[in-house]
């Protein structure tokens, strides 16, 4: 159980909610929520608590620094998992400048703002494995660091800003967390994407396209994710970065058979040449000897997360 208050950050985003609701659910402390607009209308406003044990929500975007600050002055959180970012590569991409404002230089308001509000306050700051690039194999994270997209590289400008902080003594540990996915993950991401291609075929007779289904990747369950987090704010060491992954590969195509076994074979597949993305690596695995030590440990089977994602939803 935290002491007295908890803010999340992004807390309206895929992870966020789903930290949100298992904060709430434990109950015994404060649970604040930070979102950039609204959050789900049918939870509550901004400001507002939606019942005993629930969430007080604040509005703040991260590219705006005063009220970043407001809100977090407001909350004077004991615990501060920041999470929000603008997460979307592709977005990113597009507008590197925004993706800077609000991964690095919104990182640095969040702990600033932190720091002044509860210097004796511990923060989660959430990373990506994708600081580490395009390097293929195994991966610790005493790698080198070589981002190769605008947001891999803006989070690695948070992670500066982190260890800054950590140096004038906030505890501020860095998590960076390879693929994850769960139920409710946008089909921008490729797991949700194939399960959503699939049921699409399969209902309409269509042909299944894909990309490249060779590369192997490091998949989690989001709830594995959050166990990390949960444990990282607590035992972290401040200014330390801890890879979050199984440590295991899966090529994309073992997952498409998977998603097959569960949901039946549509009547044809094949390769879209324009889903497939030039000098893709051919295998992104984590090591996570680093969270190991501090006693995590993941729960979900890769065959649970396509179980999970297999499910009809309503």
């Amino acid at each position: 159980m935290y002491p007295g208050r908890v803010l999340v950050t992004g807390a309206a985003g895929f992870v966020g909610a789903r930290l949100v609701g298992r904060l709430v659910a434990r109950g015994g402390f404060e649970v604040h929520g930070l979102v950039r607009s609204a959050p789900p209308a049918a939870i509550a406003k901004p400001g507002a608590v939606t019942g005993p044990g629930a969430v007080t929500w604040h509005r703040a975007d991260l590219a705006d620094a005063d009220a970043v600050c407001a809100a977090i002055a407001a909350v004077a959180p004991t615990r501060l998992f920041h999470l929000g970012a603008m997460a979307n590569p592709r977005a990113c991409a597009a507008n590197p400048y925004l993706a800077w404002r609000t991964n690095a230089r919104g990182t640095l308001a969040v702990l600033r703002a932190l720091h002044r509000a509860n210097p004796a306050a511990r923060a989660l700051f959430v990373s990506t494995a994708q600081v580490y690039g395009t390097r293929e194999g195994r991966i610790a994270e005493s790698a080198p660091l070589a981002p190769a997209s605008a947001y891999g590289r803006s989070k690695l400008g948070g992670e500066r800003a982190a260890r800054g902080m950590a140096r004038r003594g906030l505890t501020v540990v860095i998590a960076r967390p390879f693929n994850h996915t769960g139920a409710g993950q946008s089909t921008d991401y490729v797991v949700p994407a194939l399960a959503a291609n699939l049921a699409r075929a399969l209902a309409t007779g269509a042909p299944l396209l894909h990309g490249n289904l060779a590369p192997r990747r490091d998949f989690l369950h989001v709830e594995d994710v959050l166990d990390a987090y949960e444990v990282l704010i607590e035992r972290g060491q401040a200014g330390e970065a801890y890879n979050v992954c199984r440590g295991v590969g899966v090529a994309i195509a073992e997952l498409l058979e998977g998603f097959v076994a569960r949901l039946g074979r549509p009547q044809s597949i094949a390769a879209d040449p324009t889903l497939v993305r030039a000098g893709d690596p051919t295998a992104i695995v984590g090591a996570a000897h680093r969270l190991q030590a501090l006693g995590w440990c993941p729960r979900w089977s890769v065959d649970a997360i396509l179980d999970e994602l297999s499910e009809p939803r309503l």
